[in-house]
């Protein structure tokens, strides 16, 4: 996925911003997703290094329908001069649907 925006909306005038998405998904076994996915933002186009970018590799477990158990690494890459922008990450989460 690919998306260009246009937005008038911010104080300084109008941004101009870039997306994109690809994901992967992988059904290992019934109930067994290996998921892996590549972001990449890019907040305002005028500005040369402010892009951002995030990749992931999830594992899902659904044992039954609406209940889900995901866990994954996550890499983002940032600007430098917001260290919060760059890090790594290890999450579990447990999802139930209603």
């Amino acid at each position: 996925e690919v998306d260009l925006v246009s937005d008038g909306g911010f104080p300084e005038g109008r941004r101009r911003l870039a997306a994109t998405l690809a994901e992967v998904n992988w059904r290992v076994l019934q109930g067994h997703n290996l998921k892996l996915t590549l972001e990449w933002l890019d907040p305002d186009r005028r500005v040369a290094n402010d892009p951002r970018a995030r990749r992931s590799l999830v594992y899902e477990f659904t044992p039954i329908g609406w209940l889900q158990l995901r866990t994954g690494v996550r890499a983002y890459d940032g600007i430098p001069q917001i260290p919060v922008d760059s890090r790594r990450e290890v999450f579990v989460q447990l999802h139930a649907m209603m």
